[in-house]
């Protein structure tokens, strides 16, 4: 109770001292006058409309166009996040959450000028996830960085991937609808951008996990060169996805839990129902949760071969930045028991899942046999399912993008130490280090601050956003993929090497091959 009673007094004291010392600023935007605050470093507009609310009869359809309003609209605290099942994965999904959650967010430190501007996606596998964290908070990276930092929300789970294209025309794009909630985002920003200071003909798009994934799929479509002109893509691509049978097939298995028979039945539903059946879908399907909500490549609003797509679609060059986290698949290690009791087995449900035999799998882990970062079997399977899930495709997708663009990849592989021993560069742990929020951080995680590294990130992820080069003074010459097969390797010594491991790459394309016509012969 103490405790309560001394925090309760803290944020009432931190309240005054804000309200006393942070000055309000109005901006003009093509929907009405828009109020944000300076808080001393930045001019902050956050949880700003981009969309209707998706409610009601626009549930399950695509964004419209948010109606002009008259009053000037307060854009001083984050909207709710989209409606999402609470996850210990990401602190952010235990926020207040709301259907109604099309908004963006925007960090500035001068509204007079054109300079570069970053709109960040996201990750949380298309499921979880939001923009009300300190982590995303883009006010040390437009300050460093000299940008303006946007972030973005857009609908997830069921509201925002279920397939529903068999109910008729108007709901073809229903297993993509969240890539189209981003793309209203990007229009948003194109068209009003330029009342923040940013520059509408300089806007760099980038994303995490299913953020990137996400970022991949736009350069597929025909307004990449137009909404955005630049593409930083960390840990996911569009090879990534869903089968349509997989979509088609989980939507009856919702649809037959909700005992829904139409969309209207599914409008019905309140949002508890909606979460408590998506918690239910979750637990069913336990081992492939992180694919269910996946983009599909329908053929339509994205191309069904995007390999084909990119090499007969060269009319726009968009460079663009992409790479991994050393240690991908740890993340599963430290963020499920059941990952840490038993390794082996859970990294062999997760490789079976995407159609490796056991021995496929042992023969990959074999390769890591005599690699000093990997010393016993449970790192070695994890990091099998790195590279199987992640760095694969990773390469595989950089290697395809270079044959027309630019593009750099990196390699992040800070291994921090907490209690004399080393940590793993998982999934998502640059993110502190590219936003420069580590110091937000450093209660969740109190080791391994690495203020040059962290430093030398921000300005690399914004150097490229304003040059389409990410080359910078805090790091050495840096080649793309185009001119030679380097890559960075951002540890506690930055530096540059040729691209390794081409044969655990070759016997994953072999296994990757065998996986397709085996498949095909099923079927």
């Amino acid at each position: 109770m103490k405790a309560t009673l001394i925090f309760l007094f803290c944020a009432l004291l931190m309240t005054d001292l804000h309200s006393q010392s942070y000055k309000s600023i109005v901006v003009d935007t093509k929907n009405g006058k828009i109020k944000g605050i300076n808080n001393g470093s930045t001019y902050q507009f956050l949880g700003i409309r981009y969309a209707m609310p998706p409610v009601g009869e626009l549930r399950f359809m695509p964004p419209e166009i948010p109606k002009a309003w008259e009053d000037t609209v307060n854009a001083l605290s984050y909207s709710p996040i989209a409606l999402q099942v609470p996850s210990s994965t990401q602190e952010v999904s235990f926020k207040p959450q709301k259907e109604d959650c099309l908004s963006l967010n925007i960090w500035t430190t001068d509204i007079n000028r054109k300079k570069p501007v970053m709109v960040f996606i996201h990750g949380g596998a298309f499921l979880i996830g939001g923009t009300n964290t300190p982590l995303y908070n883009g006010n040390n990276m437009a300050t460093e960085g000299d940008v303006v930092i946007v972030t973005i929300q857009y609908r997830l789970g069921v509201l925002g991937w279920l397939d529903l294209s068999q109910f008729g025309e108007k709901y073809k794009h229903s297993a993509n609808l969240g890539l189209l909630d981003q793309r209203a985002a990007l229009k948003w920003v194109k068209e009003n951008i330029a009342s923040f200071g940013g520059d509408p003909d300089n806007i760099t798009i980038f994303g995490e996990s299913a953020g990137s994934i996400s970022v991949t799929c736009h350069l597929l479509t025909p307004y990449a060169g137009d909404l955005f002109h630049k593409a930083i893509a960390q840990s996911g691509t569009f090879y990534l996805n869903r089968k349509k049978s997989m979509a088609e097939n989980f939507t009856k298995e919702f649809m037959k839990m909700a005992k829904a028979n139409s969309v209207e039945d599914l409008r019905k539903l309140n949002m508890d129902q909606i979460i408590q059946l998506q918690k239910k879908a979750l637990k069913k399907n336990m081992v492939i949760a992180d694919q269910l909500f996946l983009p599909v490549l329908d053929g339509e609003l994205l191309p069904s071969n995007p390999e084909k797509y990119l090499k007969e679609n060269e009319k726009t060059s968009i460079p663009l930045m992409t790479g991994i986290c050393h240690d991908e698949a740890f993340y599963w290690y430290y963020q499920y028991k059941i990952a840490k009791r038993f390794p082996k087995l859970a990294v062999r449900k997760i490789l079976n899942n995407a159609g490796y035999n056991k021995h496929q799998i042992k023969n990959l882990a074999a390769q890591f046999q005599k690699d000093p970062l990997y010393p016993n079997k449970k790192d070695r399977y994890f990091s099998v399912a790195s590279w199987v899930i992640f760095k694969y495709s990773q390469y595989k997708f950089a290697n395809l993008y270079k044959e027309s663009n630019n593009v750099w990849f990196y390699d992040f592989s800070w291994r921090p130490s907490y209690k004399n021993k080393p940590l793993y560069a998982f999934h998502s742990s640059e993110l502190p280090y590219v936003f420069g929020n580590y110091y937000q951080q450093l209660e969740k995680y109190p080791y391994g601050l690495n203020k040059d590294l962290m430093a030398a990130m921000v300005q690399t992820w914004t150097s490229f956003a304003k040059h389409g080069n990410p080359n910078n003074k805090l790091i050495p010459g840096w080649k793309p993929l185009n001119e030679k097969q380097s890559e960075i390797i951002f540890d506690q010594n930055i530096r540059t090497t040729t691209i390794p491991d081409l044969k655990i790459r070759e016997i994953i394309e072999t296994y990757e091959k065998e996986i397709k016509e085996s498949q095909h012969s099923r079927h």
